[in-house]
């Protein structure tokens, strides 16, 4: 059993009956099991109504807060009344960041520490993170200390650009502020770090999807002019502080598109399923309605408008691309220019909408760098 807020006290304050303490455990349980099941429970109207667009998405990750925000509150007072407080700030990271959380989606939150974890600390996070665990959820949790925030973490690329998305929740908003990586705000080395792994996440995921849009059951998350292609156009253009460089109403409407897909695949599958497979299509075009004859005639449509908005998406995030263009960082990356005559290691090329790399390996042995198989085996072109 997790332990209840009241379960210690300040030196001389009287300690709480053992009953008093089990009805506010049962209490403290039933809460956020009563947020989650109300958040679903309106969620999954909206998408069975085809409503499960953004404003849907937004108002089930605003539940969302308000669970985690309950937790870390009752933790921060425990911790107060047992005469261990602590400075500590929590954040949504990426898609929940966005307020784009969809049923079944997990949920990601970065726990920054103004000081060194201890066993307070450890005891905050167990009170926090097991009753998500219990609740089912899935949670991506990343802690640091204050000193490990600020540091610009080049290991975990996909942590970088989650940062980029933070949004503050709850804790201390001063702390939050020292560790702000939000996109508007980033400059300089950091900027051009963000720009880098953003380009290399999603060449590696284009390659993962044969770099096309024209998926015969498409991820519409992970694959080309799916959801993640969105976010990563609208960051671009905010790091190239650039916004007008995208049509942004055509991009609203492909993600909300999108969205609502997504939430009838997590509904249908009770799970975080993104694939929209041959047996849901006929599925979802039959729950938004899709006009058609029969069966055949409304999945026809339905791809065809997944592929008008995947086209959308696929310009858009070029035009991003065009625009996030950054001086060539300290590991020779070039941008939109010939490989060789600009001495870089890698070029990132926008090639029928799709991002796509070529290397030099010359001018990696000439910087001593080493080219892991990997990175050659997804490479468009492997210059000598």
């Amino acid at each position: 059993m997790l332990p209840s807020r009241y379960h210690a006290a300040n030196a001389g304050s009287r300690r709480p009956s053992s009953t008093m303490q089990d009805v506010t455990a049962a209490e403290d349980r039933r809460r956020p099991q009563e947020i989650l099941a109300a958040a679903r429970q309106q969620f999954s109207s909206d998408i069975v109504r085809g409503l499960g667009g953004r404003a849907a998405h937004a108002r089930f990750s605003d539940r969302i807060d308000d669970l985690i925000r309950g937790l870390v509150d009752a933790a921060l007072l425990d911790a107060a009344l047992t005469g261990t407080p602590m400075s500590t700030t929590v954040a949504a990271l990426g898609g929940y960041g966005r307020r784009l959380l969809s049923l079944h989606s997990d949920i990601d939150v970065l726990i920054v520490f103004e000081g060194a974890v201890g066993a307070a600390e450890e005891c905050f996070l167990k009170q926090v993170l097991h009753p998500l665990w219990d609740l089912g959820l899935t949670v991506g949790h990343q802690v640091r200390t204050l000193d490990e925030a600020l540091a610009v973490d080049l290991d975990d690329p996909a942590f970088l650009l989650a940062q980029a998305d933070a949004r503050f929740l709850t804790g201390s908003a001063s702390l939050f502020e020292r560790i702000d990586r939000r996109a508007p705000g980033l400059t300089g080395e950091a900027r051009e770090r963000v720009v880098e792994a953003l380009l290399r996440l999603t060449t590696e995921r284009h390659a993962a999807h044969n770099d096309t849009i024209y998926q015969l059951e498409p991820d519409v998350k992970q694959a080309p002019g799916g959801l993640r292609d969105m976010a990563a156009a609208r960051l671009l253009t905010t790091l190239a502080h650039d916004p007008a460089a995208i049509d942004e109403d055509a991009l609203e409407q492909a993600e909300n598109f999108a969205l609502r897909v997504r939430g009838l695949l997590h509904l249908a599958a009770r799970r975080n399923a993104n694939v929209l497979s041959h047996e849901m299509q006929e599925h979802v075009a039959e729950r938004l309605r899709v006009p058609g004859a029969d069966a055949t005639q409304r999945v026809e449509a339905l791809m065809s408008r997944y592929f008008a908005h995947a086209r959308t998406v696929a310009r858009a995030l070029e035009a991003a691309v065009s625009r996030a263009t950054p001086s060539p960082p300290a590991a020779a990356i070039t941008i939109g220019h010939n490989v060789e005559s600009m001495g870089g290691v890698v070029r990132f090329v926008v090639d029928q909408g799709h991002v796509r790399f070529d290397v030099n390996r010359r001018s990696a042995e000439q910087r001593g760098l080493s080219l892991s198989s990997r990175l050659l085996r997804v490479a468009r072109r492997v210059q000598p």
